[in-house]
């Protein structure tokens, strides 16, 4: 999706409602997709102008030697050297950040006061550059409502000026629909549909005339088990950043992990995918307190073991 928007932008080509879009350049963030595989062949499948189109893939940095290096970008670290690199482009329109918690550093993005450190500075950052920033999250099982079902603090929600939901339509498991979740700006609407077709060997989207009515909650309900089980990629990576940021501080025990689980709407066999997607390791602590999971270092060096 944030694809097909980015290529409108780059040719000022219209909306899919029928909106006019001023023509300019997109920065990508993107942590998932690669370039050449993936972002590229869906670039030209969308028809964009790729010369307006910009990705950010690392950040130099000076290691303790001294020498130059690379490292992950950081909303938290880099913001302001991303404002700078910004401003050298000719027509700056939109970031897009995807997903926006693979960015957060090592901010807990459970935590709503840790959430908004990092997204009231962005917010304030696309003021002053006058751009809009595309965030994606991934969705959650368990929720009641659309609101709820965006992954990690509500605060992601909070912070957004617009949310949109995307889904499987319930009378037509090839159809997805697009639904307006909330909207600070302007009354909240109605939707799209689409579908998604394979062009030259990539995924391009398909926009089908006429609006859809139907609420965000009928289509994101978290009973709609059906559509969730088509996203299962999204589903395991959300997973996979929860469980990323209980481990960042140390080992912790299974029990411990099983809890939060249920607290933050994760089943437990979807955690147990997700662990096997990372470095985590298992360790026996004893008859008494079981076995605790660990991220990629010695049990002996880490801290912060919940009992």
């Amino acid at each position: 999706m944030s694809i097909d928007v980015a290529s409108r932008v780059s040719r000022g080509a219209r909306f899919p409602d029928g909106a006019l879009c001023d023509i300019g350049d997109t920065v990508i963030l993107s942590s998932e997709d690669g370039e050449r595989d993936t972002i590229r062949p869906r670039l030209d499948a969308a028809g964009a102008d790729v010369a307006r189109i910009h990705r950010v893939k690392a950040v130099r940095v000076t290691l303790a030697s001294g020498a130059t290096g690379a490292a992950a970008f950081n909303l938290e670290r880099d913001l302001e050297r991303l404002e700078e690199s910004i401003k050298k482009i000719p027509v700056p329109r939109m970031l897009i950040v995807d997903p926006v918690s693979a960015y957060m550093g090592k901010v807990d993005t459970y935590k709503d006061s840790d959430v908004r450190v990092v997204l009231s500075p962005l917010g304030e950052f696309a003021s002053r550059l006058g751009i809009s920033v595309l965030g994606i999250m991934h969705p959650k099982k368990g929720a009641d409502t659309a609101l709820l079902r965006v992954g990690g603090s509500i605060a992601f929600v909070a912070a957004s000026r617009v949310v949109w939901g995307f889904g499987t339509d319930p009378d037509d498991p090839d159809k997805r629909l697009m639904v307006p979740v909330k909207n600070n700006l302007a009354p909240l609407g109605t939707g799209l549909a689409y579908r998604i077709e394979a062009s030259g060997g990539a995924a391009r989207i398909v926009w089908e005339a006429g609006t859809v009515t139907l609420a965000a909650d009928e289509v994101l309900s978290g009973d709609r088990t059906e559509a969730e089980d088509r996203d299962e990629r999204a589903t395991r990576t959300e997973a996979m950043e929860w469980l990323t940021s209980q481990l960042q501080d140390g080992a912790q025990l299974v029990t411990f992990l099983q809890e939060q689980a249920k607290k933050d709407g994760f089943s437990w066999a979807t955690v147990r995918r997700a662990k096997d997607k990372l470095p985590i390791e298992s360790h026996k602590l004893g008859v008494t307190r079981g076995w605790a999971w660990e991220l990629g270092k010695p049990l002996s060096r880490a801290g912060g073991l919940n009992t």
